[in-house]
């Protein structure tokens, strides 16, 4: 038989023999029958069996330390070296352990250093580590945009004392006026009317990282005053910089869901 022929002959043999493991051995059957199975890092991974022994071929994969697995044939037929280059698979496994019997559950093998016999089946090898799956690269972690960086130096400052009231320290309000150009793209504040008249200002959209979140502002709050005064115009919006320029407490009247709410700051 040709070396090309035998994987096709270990898959429709397996498909058309029905010899167990100790009807295709005239000489170990029965004792490998009763042997137990191996600690050796082999598997059966499929096998042919013929009612001639010397024509029967097995399939096994040899483990590695680490869990890589490598699969050749072998058969019962004694290795010499034209079986080796001319004919195909022969008994001998890694480690000098020679295949004795073959079955279509299990393979009979004999121990080089015991010289037991002892079965190879299909169930993976106890001893076998699996190989550990490759780690993935370690990402560089992505640094701050300068909106989240403006956001962080501010936020420092700032500490809610209760669910409506803060503290915020000079410090932050100076930074925050040394970037108001960067803050106005935290979010955008368009009027806000009800029944024809403005309002005041709402805040329609907040970018992520901004600092409105910080002094307490939602999206979708109404900003209609400052310190009690109405804010319903470019020119009153200008008190709030006012406040925080001066460096004073200052209040914020907000309407947040139909609910009227003042947020208190004071400024240390």
């Amino acid at each position: 038989m040709r070396l090309w022929l035998f994987p096709i002959s270990l898959t429709i043999g397996a498909l058309l023999a029905g010899a167990s493991l100790a009807t295709t051995t005239a000489g170990p059957g029965a004792a490998c029958a009763d042997a137990a199975p191996t600690d050796l890092p082999f598997q059966l991974k499929g096998a042919s069996v013929y009612s001639q022994p010397g024509q029967s071929i097995a399939s096994i994969a040899t483990y590695g330390a680490r869990g890589e697995a490598s699969s050749a044939l072998y058969s019962v037929n004694a290795c010499t070296r034209r079986t080796r280059r001319a004919v195909g698979p022969c008994q001998r496994l890694p480690g000098g352990h020679n295949v004795v019997a073959i079955g279509r559950q299990s393979v009979c093998i004999e121990n080089a250093t015991t010289h037991e016999l002892e079965r190879v089946t299909t169930a993976r090898p106890a001893t076998v580590t699996a190989a550990a799956p490759p780690r993935a690269p370690a990402r560089k972690a992505r640094r701050p945009s300068r909106r989240q960086q403006l956001t962080d130096e501010i936020a420092a400052g700032i500490e809610r004392t209760s669910d409506h009231s803060f503290s915020v320290s000079r410090a932050s309000i100076q930074k925050a006026q040394e970037n108001l150009a960067q803050l106005s793209t935290h979010g955008r504040f368009v009027p806000a009317y009800e029944n024809g008249q403005q309002v005041g200002f709402k805040l329609s959209r907040v970018r992520s990282g901004a600092v409105f979140k910080e002094l307490g502002l939602k999206r979708g709050d109404v900003v209609t005053g400052v310190n009690g005064y109405d804010i319903s115009s470019p020119d009153q919006a200008l008190m709030l910089y006012q406040k925080l320029k001066d460096g004073q407490d200052f209040s914020v009247d907000v309407k947040r869901r139909g609910q009227n709410m003042t947020l208190d700051y004071q400024v240390r």
